[in-house]
């Protein structure tokens, strides 16, 4: 019993963290969103979607390398796997934000977004420093690497928000998102410097991990467009203003979506370390909450519809804003099944398939979004995301059934 309280309490602090950190995150954006205009609040949230695509382009995926090979193979050995790589995606950082600043060097917002390559590196090598947190249990270091970013970014916006400063808000957004992860880096670079310089006498190569982190890249990048497609779509048949109104629908939709992401970032060590516990004690309780949430799914869904009927308004937003908010959450709640799924058919290593199952919720999205939002605008993003986390979600669970508990 004492085991079971000690454990309970060490993933409570983490994701306790982790939801600080998300709630911080989305405490910035609902700063912004209330505190300027929707045209304004429409190229923040290009930016915000334009990190995320940073982040997983510029990061090759490399923090799942350090769950997978952590226990087996050494932080040290995996670092030296990667160093190449990271080299690559560092010049090729640096040379894509020259770019952006040289051809959008007369526009008031997009000369700043010449900074977002490199944050999207810089933000990849975060995400790797929390896994070897997590999975050294570290809690201080991970509660550093974790929270920097979010709190700096939070301190600063506030006192330009207070102070009504008459700089761009996506300006400041963006050269204190590059500052503070650029900080947090250098930090967690020296405290681990011990642990990833080390040599190390592990056989493990850089084309073992590119052989494993390939799939995975390609499950991120489809996970991203699902996660963000719906912006860039939006912005070829809407206006900036009607993508700000959105993203502020966005906003409140997928709260739920941060909370849940704070456990189940927690959720792929675990299964690495009881993998061989997967098929008798972890899947009932993972079926359980697979089923629940897919309720909670069409419970809001029905609920969204119910607005849209009687075109229901709160808090001086009209029905379709709402009809997308809760669209959106119920999308999230759809989405549980690919967080609690696709780690399990990691760990068995089983990433081709979730390239495949990730490719297919990509398509579905993307057709879903080019079909819909010609007719309905944001409405019809929010019912493509849905569509697609759902497809992405049932598709996991099958495979698993298939792949891992029939074998």
């Amino acid at each position: 019993m004492p085991a079971i309280y000690k454990n309970f309490g060490l993933v409570f602090s983490y994701s306790s963290v982790l939801l600080m950190s998300k709630g911080l995150t989305l405490l910035v954006s609902y700063m912004v969103a209330f505190s300027v205009s929707n045209t304004e609040f429409g190229y923040f949230s290009l930016a915000q979607a334009l990190f995320v695509t940073s982040v997983a382009l510029m990061g090759f995926n490399s923090s799942a390398a350090y769950v997978r090979y952590f226990y087996s193979e050494g932080i040290s050995a995996i670092y030296k796997a990667l160093k190449r790589i990271y080299l690559l995606l560092f010049v090729i950082s640096v040379l894509s934000g020259l770019l952006l600043y040289f051809v959008f060097i007369d526009h008031k917002y997009f000369v700043w977004f010449a900074l977002l390559p490199v944050s999207g590196f810089l933000a990849a090598h975060i995400a790797s420093f929390n896994a070897i947190y997590r999975c050294s249990n570290n809690f201080s270091g991970y509660a550093f690497a974790e929270l920097g970013r979010p709190l700096l970014v939070f301190l600063s916006l506030t006192a330009f928000l207070l102070m009504e400063f008459e700089f761009s808000a996506v300006a400041v957004y963006l050269v204190v998102l590059c500052s503070s992860l650029l900080l947090v880096v250098s930090v967690s670079v020296f405290h681990l410097r011990s642990k990833l310089f080390n040599k190390s006498q592990s056989s493990l190569g850089e084309k073992e991990v590119v052989l494993y982190l390939f799939p995975l890249v390609m499950v991120q990048l489809m996970a991203l467009l699902n996660n963000v497609g719906d912006r860039y779509i939006l912005s070829a048949f809407v206006t900036v203003e009607e993508l700000g109104k959105y993203g502020k629908a966005y906003l409140i939709g997928s709260a739920a979506g941060m909370l849940i992401d704070s456990f189940s970032l927690l959720w792929a060590p675990l299964v690495v370390r009881r993998i061989g516990d997967f098929k008798t004690d972890l899947y009932p309780k993972t079926l359980l909450v697979f089923g629940v949430a897919n309720l909670l799914s069409l419970l809001l869904l029905s609920g969204a519809g119910f607005v849209f009927v009687y075109k229901n308004s709160f808090f001086s937003f009209d029905y379709l804003f709402w009809v997308t908010a809760i669209i959106v959450l119920s999308a999230f709640m759809a989405r549980v099944g690919y967080q609690i799924f696709v780690p399990v058919l990691s760990a068995y290593d089983l990433t081709g398939v979730v390239a495949k199952l990730s490719f297919a919720g990509a398509v579905s999205g993307i057709v879903a979004n080019f079909a819909l939002i010609p007719f309905w605008g944001g409405v019809g993003a929010a019912i493509a995301t849905w569509i697609s986390f759902f497809i992405f979600s049932i598709l996991s669970f099958w495979v698993v059934r298939e792949r891992v508990l029939r074998v």
